[in-house]
């Protein structure tokens, strides 16, 4: 019989009417999601079943447990996103010894080309040219043709060229290798008794610990 103000059981009609985040929202398929929520609610008022509510009106305490579990949300959404992914790496946590150690080795060389090369070249020219005059009395040319004067011009001209080129490649290259070496196991500081009972204290019971985290919002009456 409730003492001062009314205890769970009558309103477990009108529990969790109110829209809420569970925990695992966003982490498991919908089914799993809602399977696990009404799991969680069930559980819930079978706790605090013959407990009654701190305030004196059902509203004001519906509005309480909505905002504990919401400002609960992100806090045991990271707890069962980490425990997710200790399954999906399977982490054997009966081993206390887990070390990966990598080692990269780098290769460099150079290489430095040099090449070159030498030219000559040689160039001669001559030009003649003749210049005749017709005036009288006429002179007879070996062509049957006459003039007064005859000028004769030779050109002479010689060359010489040097030339000389040259090129250069150089460079680099690296070789990376990498290898990774990965030790595990029990090394005898702690038992795998003890490893096994830590982590079972590790990965408690979220639920009950999130419904034990409701304990101020009832009346603490003997």
């Amino acid at each position: 019989m409730s003492k001062y103000t009314i205890e769970l059981r009558f309103l477990r009609d009108y529990m969790f009417k109110f829209d809420y985040d569970y925990y695992m929202k966003g982490l498991v398929p919908d089914e799993v999601y809602e399977k696990s929520k009404k799991e969680f609610e069930d559980k819930f008022i079978n706790h605090y079943m013959f407990d009654e509510i701190c305030v004196e009106t059902p509203d004001r305490f519906f509005y309480m447990l909505k905002d504990y579990l919401d400002n609960a949300f992100k806090t045991y959404n990271e707890l069962y996103k980490t425990e997710l992914e200790v399954e999906r790496q399977h982490i054997n946590f009966l081993l206390n010894k887990d070390l990966v150690e990598t080692n990269k080795t780098t290769v460099e060389s150079s290489y430095d080309n040099t090449s070159s090369s030498t030219g000559k070249s040689n160039t001669e020219t001559e030009d003649l040219a003749q210049e005749e005059f017709n005036d009288t009395p006429r002179t007879a040319l070996q062509n049957k043709k006459y003039a007064t004067a005859i000028n004769l011009n030779r050109n002479h001209s010689q060359g010489t060229s040097n030339g000389t080129s040259e090129g250069k490649n150089s460079g680099t290259t690296s070789n990376t290798a990498t290898t990774e070496f990965t030790s595990r196991g029990n090394i005898g500081v702690t038992s795998s008794a003890e490893l096994l009972e830590k982590w079972r204290q590790v990965i408690q019971d979220l639920d009950k610990r999130l419904i034990d985290g409701a304990y101020d919002l009832f009346m603490q009456v003997l």
